[in-house]
């Protein structure tokens, strides 16, 4: 449906368009080589050395892969959630509209206030082969005007009497003289898909400027007052990237403008971290265990209120601890009964 893109009045002055719990991730199990309250104390054997470390449970392998598939599933919902918003703040700007619609230039002007038709029909035509947009005029005498309890209502009822499409611009004007010394009105209604050629913020262009000549009523003539405004805008007629329609920057509608940087990079960014979080969760799970971590998972639990003598194999000379293994851990030779060649040092083989 259009929009009102600003009008104004004699006395009034000319005025803008009224556009219609957390949570926590999972983690790998806390590892120390220091104890921490609700721990337990492991050990495993690895080249022939004995290696104790403290955790709430034995280190997993399996745990790991769990995390990995935890962080592909946040990276994928993340950069799904992110793509949508991309969708749903930008759109790409095909350039000018087609002119697949009924784009004959209407010139309504009941009051007489227009001086030179040809020329204004001219720059009404170079205005829409460059933009795609219509500019039409429609000028009435207040017992002839549009139905509607303001000229902004009567603006939309003009627009939406006449054309079904929303690529136009109407510039609607209710006066008595073609003067201009009496108590005038007028509204600019706009397509909704003109915004993809003449941003919100162009509106406002047309709308002060046109204004402010029609005040001049001495110094401009009507058609000059529409030529000029048309003439102070800057259409975007490229592919480029702009803003979704409904999308509002500091409180006013956005919709049409072209993509700022600040808010691309804003996006990159949280892109970036959902792309990151798969990736990184595709390589844990991807990721084979070293010895080191197949080790770990084969640990023994040693009670923490223990003090466990350490002892050494006679057939290869690998340390292990007292009452943890029937066999030698590391040669499988069995094990010998009060063959304790060290003390237990629980300094000497933390992580």
């Amino acid at each position: 449906m259009p929009h009102s893109g600003g009008g104004g009045s004699h006395g009034g002055g000319h005025h803008g368009g009224s556009h219609h719990s957390s949570s926590r991730g999972s983690s790998a199990p806390r590892i120390s080589s220091t104890y921490f309250p609700g721990a337990r104390r492991y050990v495993y054997y690895r080249n022939r050395q004995a290696y104790t470390y403290y955790a709430k449970t034995p280190f997993n392998t399996k745990e790991a892969r769990a995390v990995g598939i935890s962080l592909l599933i946040m990276g994928l919902f993340w950069t799904g959630m992110v793509v949508l918003m991309l969708f749903g703040f930008f759109k790409v700007s095909k350039g000018s509209l087609p002119l697949d619609y009924d784009h004959e230039i209407v010139i309504d002007d009941e009051i007489g206030m227009i001086y030179d038709r040809n020329r204004l029909e001219t720059e009404l035509k170079s205005f829409q082969e460059k933009t795609g947009v219509t500019v039409a005029i429609v000028t009435r005498r207040p017992e002839n005007a549009e139905f509607g309890y303001n000229v902004e209502t009567q603006a939309y009822n003009c627009y939406v009497s006449r054309w079904r499409d929303e690529s136009h611009w109407l510039i609607y004007y209710v006066g008595t003289t073609p003067t201009r010394n009496d108590d005038w009105e007028w509204n600019l209604m706009c397509g909704d898909d003109c915004t993809r050629v003449l941003s919100a913020a162009q509106e406002e262009v047309f709308t002060k400027n046109f204004h402010r000549s029609l005040v001049a009523s001495n110094h401009f003539l009507f058609e000059q007052c529409v030529i000029g405004a048309m003439n102070s805008l800057k259409p975007q007629t490229g592919k480029r990237l702009i803003l979704s329609d409904g999308v509002n920057v500091n409180g006013r509608p956005a919709g049409g403008e072209p993509a700022g940087i600040g808010m691309i990079l804003f996006f990159a960014l949280f892109l970036f971290i959902g792309i990151g979080l798969t990736i990184g969760g595709i390589c844990i799970m991807c990721k084979k265990p070293t010895e080191e971590e197949i080790a770990k998972s084969n640990a023994i639990e040693i009670p923490t209120d223990t003090q466990p003598q350490q002892a050494i194999c006679s057939y290869c000379g690998g340390a292990y601890y007292m009452g943890t293994v029937l066999s030698c851990p590391h040669c499988a030779a069995p094990v010998e009964i009060g063959n304790s060649h060290s003390t237990y040092d629980p300094n000497e083989y933390k992580l």
